[in-house]
């Protein structure tokens, strides 16, 4: 993959030196959408599959080019799913496409558009971290994957920390007041779980339920 991510460079390059447009398209999918077609084909399918795919973390990582059939069936082995709903087109739609689109499927109104996810989880999973390398500041000084996090090196302090983080979570929050009041109310409970969840690992068995439920 790597050659591919090398090629990739070496077209953008090439069309950045010559003033030449390229048009990025994984399946095509959504080429009926928008404007007419312009530029150079740029193909993402050669760059496809699943990186990593942990279902204890609900996190899976996938290449730009991976088709939505291939995550569907990777995520339904383990009785999981999408927290969005993508266009799926007969399952051919690509990640990136899904998500440079920004477009959704028939569920939207009740699981959730991809941009809303994107983002929220960007912002709230940077806001856990904040909040997450404060209170784990002591310990993380003595592992090694994890003392050299900003705050426990110091290159961070707690205060500017927890005020990114204070920042993030309002961010979130903004895309929130766009939905209705149910899920307004409700971001007030997700938000006291993303603050628990730190201090749940010194008290629960299981902290990755907890963690579960802040990604839910």
């Amino acid at each position: 993959m790597d050659q591919v991510l090398q090629q990739f460079r070496d077209r953008i390059m090439s069309a950045t030196r010559s003033g030449t447009a390229l048009r990025i398209r994984g399946n095509g999918t959504k080429d009926w959408y928008g404007q007419e077609l312009n530029g150079e084909l740029l193909d993402t399918t050669a760059y496809s599959g699943i990186i990593s795919y942990d279902p204890t973390e609900l996190v899976i990582t996938a290449r730009a080019g991976t088709n939505l059939r291939e995550i569907g069936k990777a995520l339904a082995e383990k009785k999981q799913m999408l927290a969005f709903e993508p266009p799926r087109y007969d399952g051919m739609a690509t990640i990136g496409g899904i998500v440079a689109s920004g477009l959704s499927g028939p569920r939207r109104q009740a699981v959730g558009s991809v941009r809303d996810f994107v983002l929220g989880t960007v912002l709230m999973r940077s806001a856990g971290c904040c909040i997450n390398d404060v209170a784990d500041r002591d310990f993380d000084k003595h592992v090694k994957r994890t003392a050299q996090r900003p705050v426990t090196r110091g290159a961070v302090s707690v205060k500017e920390a927890l005020a990114v983080g204070a920042v993030l979570a309002l961010c979130a929050f903004g895309l929130v007041l766009t939905t209705n009041r149910v899920a307004v109310a409700w971001s007030f409970a997700a938000l006291a779980v993303t603050l628990l969840y730190p201090f749940a690992k010194r008290v629960v068995s299981m902290p990755q339920a907890v963690l579960g439920v802040a990604f839910s």
